[in-house]
């Protein structure tokens, strides 16, 4: 059984996900509803679910989330959105299963006019790996996770260079602050497109003002800005989004200041937002979370999935 659900019907959609025991952020609907206004197509959340598993919950179920973008009257492709996501499976994973799953995948996107598929997997979940049994997968670079179960495990982690850039910023007075709302965005945006314009970005990556308006909005229990200061100034922004126990580094934009490099600034701030987020508690509410410090080594932040 395969079922289809659109974008307005946010409630049956996040409801779907949640049921999932290893969902994260990128599969629900306010994650994607911001792409959406981008012009990246219309999301869609395909559900599966075998017979076995109907009766009996000893088969396979599958969600996958996709934009459907049109490429002529008659004719559609899809894609993953912006960032990781792909076929995220539950249940007894075979060869029988995934072949069960495919046909009936396959079969969707033929009543839908798809005639490609383009998918990013999700590294950390490792959704990847049953999929090469059934599509072409092909492996491209590496990413990093980080372990936040304690201050300690972090800088255990670092780099003793990079611990030396750290210090340096301690001693030079970096501070770490962090919140939400409309007005942070705003300033994030100026400070994102500044670092886009110095990277030379593509048009794609210049996101409009009613992109982070969705994301305040849509997905506003699953996001915080993190951003760092130096003598007064904001250097650095960052848009930390979460769920289900995952932080992931959304993005981000820094600023030319003086005394620290733009190397040496990146890597202070990501440390001071690890710091930050070390202790993590699913089980609080968004309105738990601290008010800001100024001292990135006292800072316990709560996440709600």
């Amino acid at each position: 059984m395969v079922r289809i659900t659109g974008i307005e019907e946010r409630q049956a959609w996040d409801g779907i996900v949640r049921s999932f025991s290893d969902y994260d952020v990128y599969y629900l609907s306010g994650y994607v509803k911001a792409f959406q206004i981008h012009g990246d197509g219309e999301p869609r959340l395909l559900y599966y679910e075998s017979d076995e598993y109907k009766s009996t919950e000893a088969g396979l179920r599958a969600i996958y989330v996709y934009m459907l973008r049109r490429i002529d009257e008659t004719t559609f492709d899809t894609i993953t959105p912006y960032g990781y996501g792909g076929v995220l499976f539950e249940g007894e994973v075979t060869e029988e299963s995934l072949g069960a799953f495919r046909a009936a995948y396959q079969e969707a996107m033929q009543e839908q006019h798809v005639v490609s598929n383009f998918v990013r997997y999700h590294p950390v979940l490792r959704n990847a790996g049953p999929m090469k049994q059934t599509a072409t997968v092909t492996d491209l670079g590496k990413t990093i996770a980080l372990d936040l179960s304690s201050a300690e495990t972090i800088w255990d982690n670092i780099h003793s260079k990079n611990r030396n850039m750290i210090r340096k910023a301690e001693k030079n007075g970096v501070e770490i602050r962090h919140g939400q709302g409309l007005e942070l965005l705003e300033r994030f945006r100026d400070i994102y497109n500044a670092t886009m314009d110095k990277d030379h970005a593509e048009e794609y990556y210049y996101f409009g003002r009613a992109f982070y308006e969705s994301i305040d909005r849509d997905l506003r229990d699953n996001y915080r800005m993190f951003w760092a200061e130096y003598e007064g100034k904001t250097v650095a922004m960052s848009i930390m989004i979460f769920a289900n126990g995952r932080l992931n580094y959304h993005l981000s934009g820094s600023l030319a200041s003086g005394g620290l490099t733009g190397w040496e600034r990146n890597k202070i701030y990501n440390y001071s937002i690890s710091i930050s987020l070390n202790g993590i508690s699913l089980s609080a509410q968004v309105e738990d979370w601290p008010e800001a410090s100024t001292d990135v080594n006292t800072i316990k932040v709560d996440l709600q999935s």
